[in-house]
């Protein structure tokens, strides 16, 4: 089950941002054997991101999945980086994919604890 939904512009690519059920269908593998944290789908343009998480654990996984969004809009999906790369890529993108995570954690925790 979806719960929370926010839309992020990654370059020229816009996703949702899905906040869902820790059974949700696509965070598990082939063989329903392993369970994500959060998945990236890039042909449909959606994260995945569990609902059950805590926080600190939640935000981490957004900037991970975030990031694969990053390699895929500049091309560099599939890529196999050297040190050298990698600071390369978190220079150029690094500041740009930490604001969007925290602008996606905000929007999925801003009525955590609060009654209606």
């Amino acid at each position: 089950m979806i719960t929370k939904e926010v839309e992020i512009q990654v370059k020229d690519f816009t996703y949702k941002v899905m906040l869902v059920d820790e059974d949700y269908k696509y965070l598990r593998n082939k063989d329903e054997q392993f369970e994500n944290m959060g998945l990236t789908d890039v042909i449909k343009q959606v994260i995945y991101i569990r609902n059950d998480l805590k926080p600190n654990r939640m935000f981490q996984v957004i900037l991970h999945e975030v990031t694969h969004a990053y390699l895929d809009a500049y091309g560099f999906a599939g890529s196999r980086f050297t040190e050298e790369g990698v600071c390369t890529f978190i220079e150029a993108y690094g500041q740009d994919i930490y604001s969007l995570a925290q602008y996606i954690i905000r929007r999925f925790t801003v009525n955590e604890g609060k009654q209606d």
